[in-house]
C-alpha cells in the first residue's frame, strides 16, 4: 500500500509540474491579456473561453466511459482495435456536431461574438480527439506522459501570449488562432504516441457499434453529472455574458480567471485520486475518504490566503478591474468548497460507481442554483448577489453528498460541514473589513493555529506520503 500511496505521490508530483505551466499560463491570461487587449477584447476572448469550456459536453459521454470502462487497465491490456475503431465513429460524430453549431452560431446579432463562438465550435473535436487520449492516460496511470502532453499546448500559447505583449498587439483574434493552432498540435504529438492503437486495422461492425454506444451509455451518466455540476458555476457567467455590457462581463471573467489560476493546482490532485484509488482494498475506502477530507478541509482554509496578495497584485497592476473586489472574496469560498469537490466528492463517486447518484447531488445542486441566482440577480441586478447564490448551490450539493457518503460508508455524521461554513464565515468577515495587509496578517494567524492544532493529523499524512 504504501508502494501504491509513493507512487501516487510521484504522479502528483508531474501532473503539479506539468499545472506549473498551467499556472504560469494563467499569470499571463489573468494579468497580461487583460492589460495588453483592454477591457472590450479581453471581453471577446473571455466568451470564447466560456463557450470552449462546454465543448467536452458534445462527446455525449464517449470519453467519460472509456474513462470507467478501462480504469484498472494497464496500457498493453488495452482493446486497442476496438478502441481505435470506436474512435473513427466518435470523430465523426464530433464533425457533424460542429458543423451543424456553426450554422447556429451565424444568429449572433453581435459580430465580434459570432467570430468567436464560431472559433468556439472548432474546438469541439479538437477537445474530444485529445480528451479520448488524455483519458486513456490517465486511466492507465501514465502521468508522466500526461504531463508532458498538457505542457505542450501551454507552452505554444504562452508564446503567443508573450508575442502579443511584446508587440502590443490588442486584437483578441491572436489569441484565438494561436490557441486553436496550440490544440492542433498537441492532438498531433498524441497521435504520434499512439501509433501503435491508430495503426490497429478499422471495422466498423455491429459489434463495434455496440461497444461505442456502451462507452456513451456507460459515460453519459458521468459527463451528465460533471455537465450540471459546470453548470453550477457557468449558469451566472452566461447569465452575465447575455444581459451585461462587454465591459462588465469583463470584470467579471477576470474575477473567474483569479479563481481559476487557483484551480489549477487543485485539479491537478483531483486527477490523480481516482485511478490511484482503484487499486486500493474496498475495505479500505471509508478510512481513506475520512483523511482525504480532513486534510483538503484544513489545507483548502489555508489556500484562501492567496486572496491578500492577489487583491494586491490587481490593486497595482490592473487599476480598471478593482471593481472586482465587490464579489472576489466570495469567489474564493468557491474555490474552497470545489477543493473538496474535485478532490474528495468526484473521485469518491466514480470510485464507489455512483455515477445516479453523483448526477443526483449536481442536479440538486443545479436547481438550486437555478432557483437562487434567477431570483436574486433578476430583481437586484447584482453580480455579487449572483455569486452568493452559486456558492449558496454549491454549498447544498456539498452537504447532499456528504450526507450520501456518510451513509454509504456507515461514517456516522460529522461535524465537518458546519465546521467548513464556520471558516468561510471567517475568511469572508476579514475580506470585507480589513485592509489586505492586515487581512493576510490575522488570516495568517488563524491557518496558523490550524496548522498546530491538526500537526498530529499532518505528521500522520506526511508518513503515509514517504511510506513510513
Amino acid at each position: 500500500m504504501n508502494k501504491l500511496i509513493k507512487k501516487s505521490f510521484k504522479s502528483i508530483i508531474y501532473v503539479s509540474l506539468a499545472q506549473l505551466i498551467s499556472f504560469l499560463l494563467g499569470i499571463a491570461k489573468t494579468l497580461i491579456l487583460p492589460l495588453v487587449l483592454g477591457m472590450v477584447n479581453f471581453g471577446y476572448w473571455q466568451v470564447y473561453l466560456l463557450y470552449v469550456s462546454y465543448a467536452t459536453v458534445l462527446t455525449f459521454g464517449f470519453n467519460d466511459g472509456v474513462y470507467l470502462r478501462y480504469g484498472k487497465y494497464d496500457y498493453e491490456k488495452l482493446p486497442k482495435g476496438t478502441l481505435n475503431s470506436n474512435l473513427l465513429i466518435f470523430f465523426l460524430a464530433q464533425i457533424f456536431i460542429t458543423l451543424f453549431l456553426i450554422f447556429v452560431t451565424q444568429f449572433e446579432i453581435d459580430a465580434n461574438k459570432r467570430v468567436a463562438l464560431l472559433w468556439a465550435c472548432l474546438n469541439i473535436p479538437l477537445a474530444g480527439i485529445t480528451g479520448f487520449f488524455i483519458y486513456l492516460l490517465q486511466t492507465t496511470n501514465q502521468f508522466k506522459k500526461y504531463s508532458m502532453f498538457i505542457i505542450i499546448d501551454k507552452i505554444i500559447l504562452l508564446s503567443v501570449i508573450m508575442f502579443i505583449y511584446v508587440n502590443k498587439i490588442d486584437e483578441f483574434m491572436i489569441i484565438v488562432i494561436g490557441d486553436i493552432i496550440a490544440k492542433i498540435i498537441t492532438v498531433l504529438f498524441l497521435s504520434v504516441s499512439f501509433l501503435d492503437l491508430l495503426k490497429q486495422r478499422l471495422v466498423i461492425t455491429r459489434r463495434t457499434v455496440k461497444v461505442f454506444l456502451m462507452n456513451i451509455k456507460v459515460g453519459s451518466k458521468l459527463l451528465f453529472a460533471n455537465f450540471s455540476g459546470m453548470l453550477i458555476l457557468g449558469y451566472g457567467r452566461i447569465l452575465v455574458e447575455r444581459s451585461q455590457s462587454i465591459e462588465k462581463y469583463s470584470v467579471f471573467a477576470l474575477a473567474n480567471s483569479s479563481m481559476n489560476l487557483i484551480m489549477i493546482f487543485i485539479t491537478a490532485i483531483g486527477l490523480v485520486v481516482y485511478p490511484t484509488f482503484t487499486r486500493i482494498k474496498s475495505s479500505k475506502y471509508a478510512g481513506y475518504y475520512l483523511h482525504l477530507n480532513d486534510l483538503v478541509i484544513s489545507l483548502s482554509q489555508i489556500l484562501l490566503i492567496l486572496y491578500f496578495p492577489l487583491n494586491k497584485i490587481i490593486t497595482s497592476l490592473l487599476p480598471n478591474y478593482t471593481g472586482i473586489f465587490e464579489y472576489l472574496p466570495v469567489m474564493f469560498i468557491i474555490i474552497f468548497i470545489q477543493a473538496i469537490t474535485q478532490i474528495v466528492i468526484n473521485p469518491y463517486y466514480k470510485l464507489l460507481r455512483c455515477e445516479k447518484d453523483m448526477l443526483k447531488a449536481n442536479v440538486i445542486g443545479l436547481l438550486s442554483t437555478l432557483l437562487i441566482v434567477s431570483v436574486l440577480y433578476f430583481i437586484f441586478q447584482s453580480i455579487l448577489l449572483l455569486i452568493a447564490g452559486t456558492a449558496l448551490g454549491m454549498l447544498i450539493r456539498l452537504h447532499y453528498s456528504g450526507n450520501f457518503f456518510n451513509r454509504k460508508m456507515k461514517l456516522g455524521k460529522s461535524p465537518r460541514f458546519i465546521f467548513s461554513l464556520a471558516i468561510l464565515v471567517i475568511f469572508c468577515l476579514i475580506a470585507y473589513f480589513f485592509n489586505p495587509t492586515c487581512g493576510f496578517i490575522i488570516y495568517l494567524f488563524i491557518s496558523g493555529l490550524r496548522i498546530y492544532l491538526k500537526r498530529s493529523d499532518f505528521r500522520l499524512y506526511a508518513k503515509l506520503l514517504i511510506g513510513k
